[in-house]
C-alpha cells in the first residue's frame, strides 16, 4: 500500500467514526425523549406510550422491537407544538 493510500484510508474511516458518533448523538430511547421534552415533570414515559397508541406526540422509530426518537425530531414536533398569543390554538 502507498502512503498516499494510507492516508486515505485513515481519513475514510475516520470520517465514518464521526458519522457514527453524530448518529449516537441524535437518537435516544423513550426516557432520552423525556428529557429532550422537559424531562418527567413536564411529560412522563406513559405519556409517550399513549401518544404512540394515539397517532399523537413526536416522530418515532421502530426497530427490532425497540421504539426510538431522533432528537432534531422531536425538537421540530416541540416548536409545531406552539402557540401564538391572541390564538384559539
Amino acid at each position: 500500500m502507498r502512503v498516499g493510500d494510507e492516508a486515505a484510508t485513515e481519513f475514510a474511516t475516520s470520517a465514518r467514526v464521526r458519522h457514527v458518533d453524530q448518529v449516537r448523538e441524535q437518537v435516544g430511547g423513550q426516557a432520552q425523549c423525556v428529557e429532550w421534552l422537559g424531562g418527567p415533570e413536564v411529560v412522563s414515559e406513559r405519556t409517550l406510550e399513549q401518544w404512540r397508541y394515539k397517532r399523537k406526540g413526536p416522530p418515532y422509530i421502530r426497530a427490532e422491537g425497540r421504539i426510538l426518537y431522533r432528537r432534531s425530531q422531536v425538537m421540530a414536533w416541540l416548536d409545531a407544538q406552539t402557540v401564538k398569543a391572541g390564538s384559539d390554538g
